[in-house]
Formats: C-alpha cells, sequence, structure tokens
C-alpha cells in the first residue's frame, strides 16, 4: 500500500480494505468480509418479497438493479444479450403451493419491459426455477393438475379429495414474446409404478423398476397435494440430459432431453433408449425401494446441477442439502454427486444408483467452524478459480469458499420490502432462492454501462471501496490512453512523450512497473493472476498525466 500512497504526481489513488478483524461490530449486511481470492465477477440475486433484481459487484456496490412489475417467482437470469428474464407470481385458484411463479418476463439492461409469457392456467402453472438453453429456449417446471379420480385410477391408494399436483417439464421458444411454443414436454404422470392394485397397468415390483416414479411413495403426507415439489432444474448441452429435482422425495432424477415429445411420453427412444424414463437418481434410494431411511442423504435438498466440464469437479453433480430433518442434527451442506457412467447408462450398485456417498464440500454440525443452515430455498455454484459461491437462502447470506473451505467472500443482501440499515438486522423479508455470479466475460456485459454505483445497504461502511480522488492535473492536454486487448494493454503515445507506467490491483498490490521509458506507442502483457479490477498509470516527468481503471476478463 505505500507504493501507492507514494505515487508521484496530483493523482492521488486511494484503496481502502478494512478486513474482517478491523470491521466495526454494528456491522450485519453488505461486504462483512472480502479477500483478495474472491473470484472477480458480478452477483445477481433476487429477494423472495419483492420484485427487485440486483446485480452488484465484489464489493457490493450495485451496477444494475431491476425493478419489475409484480412480485418475485423466485428466479432472475441473464439473457446472453444482457437482458433480464425473471418468472413473476400470478396468483391461481387452483395452486398456491411455495415458489408459485407464472409467468416469465423479460426487460433489457436498462429496464424496459420487453416481453411477458404466462404459464399459469388451472391445469398448468410453473413455479421455482427455470434454465436459459443454449439455443435461447427456455426450460420451465410446473405444477400438472389430477384429479382425485385420476390418481385413484393410476394406482394412488390414498388421495386428496381436491386433487394431486404432479410435476411437467416444458422447453418454451419464448419468440421474444410473440406467439412463444412450447416445442417439448415431459411429464411425470407418463413413468409410474405401484404395487398396490396389480388390476391396473403400471402394476410392479418398485425395485425392479428403479427408472420409474412410485406414486404411492409419499413425503410428508399422503394427502399432501403438492406431492413431489420439484424447486430446481439444469441442463447438460452434452449429454442432452435434464436434472429435475425433487425435494419430497429426497433425491434428483437425471432424464433424457434427446427424445421428441412422444417418445418422452414412454419408455423408448432418445439417445439413452430408454423414452422419459428416469436414467438416473440420488440421494434417497428408499423412494424406490432399494434402501431404507438409513440410506437416505439429502433432506429438503435445493438446486441440483451439474458442475460445468471444464471447471474443477467438471461433470460431477452439486447439491445444496438443506438438511432439514437431518437425523444427526438441523445443518445445511454443499454436496458433490459423481455419477459412475458407461457411455449414457448410469451404474447401480446392487439395486442402487451408485456412488454410495456424496462428496461434502462445505458444511458441518452447528458449533463447527463451516455450520450454516437453511431449511428452504438456497443453491450453490462452483466458479473458474475453484471456489464455491453459496446462498444460504434463509439468512439472506452469500458466502465463498475456496478450497481449502475457507471463506474468502461474505456478503449479507440489504434489500427486502425495505432497505436494511447498516447495524440492523435483515428480516425474512431479505431470503433470496439463489445467487449466480457472471464473469467479467460474459457476452450479456459487452458494451454496457458496468460502472458501480452506491452500496444497497443504507449508511455502508467503506470496507471494500476502490476510491480514485483525482485532482486537476496540469498535463490534462496530453493525449495519452491505455486499453485491454485480448488480455494486452496498449499504449497510445502519439505525442511521442517520455512515457513510464504503473499497474495496481484493488487490494493496493503493484503487479506491474515499466522497466524503462518508452517514446511510442506500446504493448504489453496484462500480467495479473485474476481477473478483477485494476488502475493503470501513464507518469510523463514525475507526475501523472493519466489514469484509467481496467477490467481484466481474462484469466
Amino acid at each position: 500500500m505505500d507504493e501507492v500512497a507514494t505515487m508521484p504526481g496530483k493523482l492521488l489513488i486511494l484503496i481502502l480494505i478494512v478486513l474482517g478483524g478491523l470491521r466495526p461490530k454494528a456491522q450485519t449486511v453488505g461486504v462483512i468480509d472480502y479477500t483478495d481470492e474472491v473470484q472477480s465477477g458480478y452477483v445477481l440475486f433476487a429477494p423472495t418479497s419483492t420484485g427487485d433484481v440486483f446485480l452488484i459487484d465484489e464489493c457490493g456496490q450495485q451496477v444494475n438493479m431491476w425493478e419489475v412489475d409484480g412480485k418475485a417467482g423466485l428466479m432472475g437470469r441473464l439473457a446472453t444479450d444482457g437482458s433480464l428474464l425473471y418468472t413473476r407470481k400470478q396468483p391461481s385458484s387452483v395452486f398456491n403451493g411455495g415458489g408459485i411463479g407464472g409467468s416469465l418476463i423479460s426487460y433489457d439492461w436498462e429496464g424496459n419491459f420487453l416481453y411477458s409469457i404466462p404459464l399459469a392456467d388451472t391445469d398448468f402453472h410453473q413455479h421455482h426455477d427455470f434454465v436459459i438453453m443454449p439455443n435461447g429456449n427456455v426450460l420451465v417446471v410446473g405444477w400438472e393438475y389430477i384429479t382425485a379420480d385420476e390418481a385413484k385410477a393410476q394406482g394412488r391408494a390414498i388421495v386428496n379429495e381436491a386433487g394431486l399436483w404432479s410435476e411437467t417439464v416444458r422447453e418454451i421458444n419464448p419468440n421474444n414474446g410473440i406467439e412463444p411454443e412450447i416445442v417439448w414436454e415431459w411429464r411425470v404422470w407418463d413413468h409410474l409404478v405401484q404395487d398396490a392394485d396389480e388390476t391396473l397397468p403400471n402394476f410392479g415390483s418398485i425395485v425392479d423398476h428403479p427408472h420409474r416414479i412410485d406414486i404411492n411413495f409419499s413425503n410428508p403426507s399422503p394427502e399432501t397435494q403438492d406431492w413431489l415439489h420439484v424447486n430446481a432444474l439444469d441442463y447438460n448441452e452434452n449429454l442432452d440430459q435434464i436434472i429435475v429435482n425433487c425435494r419430497n422425495f429426497s433425491e434428483f432424477w437425471v432424464i433424457d432431453h434427446s427424445t421428441t415429445t412422444e417418445e418422452a411420453a414412454g419408455s423408448e427412444g432418445g439417445n439413452a433408449g430408454k423414452g422419459g424414463d428416469v436414467l438416473y437418481r440420488w440421494g434417497n434410494p428408499e423412494t424406490y425401494d432399494a434402501g431404507t431411511e438409513a440410506d437416505r442423504v439429502f433432506y429438503a435438498q435445493h438446486d441440483a446441477h451439474w458442475i460445468p466440464d471444464d471447471l474443477s469437479d467438471g461433470g460431477k453433480i452439486m447439491v445444496f442439502n438443506n438438511g432439514l430433518g437431518r437425523p444427526e442434527g438441523l445443518y445445511s451442506s454443499i454436496d458433490i454427486v459423481s455419477p459412475i457412467m458407461d457411455g449414457l447408462e448410469y451404474a447401480l450398485e446392487g439395486k442402487k444408483f451408485a456412488p454410495s456417498e456424496p462428496e461434502v464440500v462445505y458444511g458441518q454440525p452447528e458449533g463447527q467452524e463451516q455450520f450454516m443452515f437453511s431449511s428452504r430455498i438456497s443453491g450453490s455454484q462452483r466458479l473458474r478459480n475453484g471456489n464455491t459461491l453459496i446462498c444460504v437462502g434463509q439468512s439472506a447470506n452469500f458466502i465463498e469458499v475456496n478450497e481449502d473451505k475457507d471463506i474468502v467472500w461474505d456478503y449479507v443482501n440489504p434489500a427486502g420490502v425495505f432497505i436494511t440499515t447498516q447495524g440492523d438486522i435483515p428480516s425474512n423479508a431479505n431470503n433470496v432462492f439463489q445467487a449466480i455470479k457472471y464473469y467479467y466475460d460474459f457476452e450479456g456485459f459487452e458494451g454496457k454501462d458496468m460502472t458501480p454505483g452506491d452500496k444497497i445497504e443504507i449508511n455502508p461502511i467503506d470496507n471494500c471501496d476502490l476510491v480514485l480522488s483525482i485532482e486537476d492535473m496540469a498535463n490534462n492536454q496530453i493525449q495519452v490512453q491505455a486499453y485491454l486487448v485480448n488480455n494486452e494493454i496498449i499504449f497510445k503515445n502519439p505525442d511521442r512523450l517520455t512515457l513510464d507506467y504503473r499497474i495496481v490491483d484493488i487490494m493496493g498490490r503493484v503487479i506491474d512497473v515499466s522497466k524503462r521509458s518508452f517514446h511510442a506507442d506500446l504493448t504489453v502483457a496484462m500480467n495479473a493472476s485474476f481477473a478483477g479490477i485494476y488502475i493503470v498509470q501513464l507518469i510523463h516527468q514525475d507526475q501523472v498525466v493519466y489514469t484509467n481503471k481496467l477490467i481484466n476478463v481474462y484469466e
């Protein structure tokens, strides 16, 4: 920091980093802790109580914010053009479960309304999660209404007379809101098995049909209308498969997306040859009679998803295991499941799908260092530098942990129905379903104004601020500049001045300095260990004549 403070010229660069041990005791929201191990990028999140969606940088400064008409249907994601897709709650006379959505709406970067797609009627109602696919289509999950008579006809032994909610996954071509089209569909109701009524065509031994769903498995109660409560989706382009996370079964399912809709209704077709039957399931072998309650691993889990192939643990499946009802105590954990595959065939160990145990990335019982607990919502994300971003949804807390399980970034959401004042405790209105980090090189940011604004909280603490205090410079007519191209800094020096350069990172460390002066245009490699924000200075005759903030997006 001394090198920065003594830089020559009238330009003063002051970088303030107050680490956790120095923070005021009253700090309750915003950036609680920050280290230089944090993965650079922007975090998108939506409080569950409002229609607001926020994009913040590592210092908790607001980069963008969308005021969405209506209340959150839990999720927001950014499209590759920088627009926001968002699920909005729609009231229903039939469906009223947790995570209810009902419409998909789109806003551009500036917050202008683009279109709305209704996804709710008396037979189908979108809820919880959605996925933007590489082709621009959107996967959504929705409740499907089943009458009591229809449920009994499929062998359901105990039925709520008000009916049953099954689950359906639909792929929708939004078409910019102009005549959106359902291009693919998969229904749980097409893949049932039961051992209660041998007169019905879906009768069979549950354990001998692990690729089907037992219509009589129930948690917490057989009379619960929201029988399955799917709360997460993910799509794997390489496998052309979908994860469907079933909270009430304490397991996730993998299904084949390569089928046609007709094949998805049966047990043949698609790349895996099983039609729409479940290819793989994991978390609770009791659901298909291959184990007991003692074999159960997941408890009210959320956000089951594949880790991208190019990241650490790529190809494995990461889950936020909420831990509600966990026998050894209520605590949440981040679990990784590594399926064993032969081509597109998922291996069994005896009657159970392999492996027998997950790898625990983070999370320990109460009283231990890694304790966290959220009985509902929440999620996680593996990042480029090997870190894992965790959204502990009920405490509105986002933490980023490194591979040694140390917290390298800690943030508490201050936004809810009201904005929290620093020092006050956030309420349940600040809960967040999921937080998603987007890297600096995300194509949706190209050409957008990414200048950070103020922090969200009232009376913020300056514990992670990059503050530039710029006085008028004597040589303000000198035409010099610097910019990044392909991880190289290009210095333009049309007046052929004798110049030196200096590059400083956000922690105040000088990471590069010219070894000798240059007199013309110059190109140098950006010798930065991580993507992030950097300050570059050009110095002429012991005075700083140029300064600029550069965002390095390469790693």
